[in-house]
């Protein structure tokens, strides 16, 4: 597992790519979990259980249903668990990483430099993203960072659709 997470820091640091993470159906599912068990950790401190657990479950069918439609237009679906795997386990790490930040904010602590934060792992997440769209559809960095623009916003979308409390102001 130690090799697995080392794998995924180095593709959140763009020197490796999802080629480089094993085609297992055992890994892809156990990422899944993971990415789950922290985005879950992440929603609570916001919302109730159930709202976290639905918004957990949403993020990650628009994940698998995206990465699905996007291989399987451009003729890739081969790479189907190597890139999903990859965008989980990345999205777990920035997430893990984003998790003093969020709780200072939960707290009430100063939103200065909490936001910073996470505007600047916002902003490494559209990065990564990019870089794991770049290497499954087999295309240039700026191609992959407008896949993973696409994805973002329209995930943001479908899930202030379904979650309107999302973007209230309080």
């Amino acid at each position: 597992m130690f090799e697995f997470t080392k794998l995924i820091f180095s593709i959140c640091l763009l020197q490796k790519g999802p080629q480089d993470i094993p085609y297992s159906v055992l890994l892809f599912r156990l990422t899944i979990v993971i990415y789950a068990s922290i985005s879950f950790m992440i929603l609570i401190l916001s919302t109730n259980w159930w709202m976290a657990l639905q918004q957990v479950l949403i993020g990650i069918v628009l994940t698998l249903v995206f990465t699905w439609l996007i291989l399987s237009y451009t003729r890739k679906i081969s790479r189907f668990y190597q890139a999903a795997t990859a965008l989980f386990g990345t999205d777990a790490m920035i997430n893990f990483f984003a998790v003093p930040a969020l709780a200072s904010l939960a707290i009430g602590m100063t939103a200065g430099l909490a936001s910073f934060v996470l505007i600047g792992l916002m902003a490494w997440h559209w990065l990564v993203s990019g870089h794991i769209f770049r290497h499954a559809l087999n295309v240039n960095l700026f191609f992959g960072l407008g896949v993973a623009l696409l994805y973002i916003i329209g995930s943001f979308w479908v899930m202030t659709t379904i979650f309107p409390q999302i973007v209230e102001v309080r």
